[in-house]
């Protein structure tokens, strides 16, 4: 980000702030790789809106999306100094595999360093959602993880969840097959040693992507202005510019097909379980184009999965923990 972009970001907050009554400002850096900036954007951001915050009296949050490598024990004392709440790490699989998919330029073990950074944020007491990306391939790698982990002490378990994604392009392969029994029993052999794992239900309606919410900009280092983090920042699809005096100025005609683009196809309209999936996100909406077909590529089983999930994570393992 230029000295230009960062001014601008400063005067966005500044105005934002002034402008408005905030329940509370959350400031999230996203890359790319954030930290490989961060004295030259991230900490002049971070200060900038806590002096803000301040003077106009709102309370703040901080978070982070990083890999985790350029963790630094100055970085995360300041961090802890910042009052940083959360960041999410990703791995790819088990240390093998991952070191394999992740590594550094110079060579070498990245997987180590990145558990040993994890834990060094969880004994701080700031929060780390582990992002653990899966393939039909990497999966059986995950007991490594677990084993990694599962020596933590109680309060520092208090601090990590951890969170299962499926690898887009792996799902998109008819040729991959997930074993979904061993995915479950890796997610309850992380519960049955204390650490928390975010559950597979469907949560679009009650508590929308953050993509979707109106008061909320994703700012790209070159002032650009989208919203979803996880599409290609192309000078196409970005939704609007921020201005020299801080102010964004959207293009109305993309953001008035983003804002109705959820439930406006007949196959959502129609369908049992939209009360649940409100039409998913906007982004893959219109990413669907003028498809009729379910926009998450469900069938009748698929839609009974996520019925008997709701069920299961909501009713029966909440009262089986009470």
């Amino acid at each position: 980000m230029s000295l230009d972009t960062l001014g601008r970001t400063k005067k966005f907050i500044t105005k934002t702030l002034s402008e408005h009554s905030w329940q509370k400002f959350h400031l999230v850096f996203f890359g790319g790789e954030p930290l490989l900036y961060y004295k030259d954007v991230v900490r002049p951001l971070i200060q900038h809106l806590i002096q803000e915050c301040t003077v106009y009296n709102t309370p703040y949050s901080i978070g982070f999306t990083s890999n985790g490598y350029l963790l630094s024990d100055e970085i995360i004392r300041e961090m802890n100094t910042f009052k940083v709440s959360s960041l999410q790490i990703t791995l790819d699989g088990g240390k093998n595999f991952h070191n394999k998919v992740r590594y550094p330029f110079i060579g070498g073990d990245s997987y180590t360093r990145i558990v040993t950074n994890i834990k060094k944020l969880l004994q701080t007491e700031i929060s780390v959602i582990l992002r653990i990306n899966y393939t039909a391939d990497n999966l059986s790698t995950i007991t490594t993880i677990i084993d990694d982990f599962r020596i933590l002490s109680n309060s520092e378990k208090k601090y990590l969840r951890v969170d299962f994604h499926r690898v887009w392009q792996d799902s998109e392969n008819k040729d991959s097959v997930v074993d979904l029994k061993e995915l479950e029993n890796y997610m309850q052999s992380f519960e049955d040693n204390g650490i928390i794992v975010s559950p597979p239900i469907m949560d679009q309606v009650w508590n929308s992507c953050y993509a979707d919410k109106e008061q909320q900009a994703l700012i790209n280092y070159n002032g650009d202005i989208y919203k979803c983090t996880a599409r290609d920042f192309t000078k196409e699809k970005h939704l609007g510019i921020l201005n020299e005096d801080g102010t964004i100025t959207l293009d109305e005609e993309k953001m008035k097909r983003r804002e109705g683009v959820r439930l406006s196809k007949e196959v959502c309209q129609h369908c049992r379980i939209a009360p649940i999936c409100g039409g998913t996100c906007t982004q893959r909406g219109l990413d669907s184009g003028s498809s009729n077909q379910c926009i998450r590529g469900l069938n009748e089983a698929g839609k009974d999965k996520i019925v008997l999930n709701q069920f299961y994570y909501n009713i029966v393992k909440n009262e089986v923990s009470v």
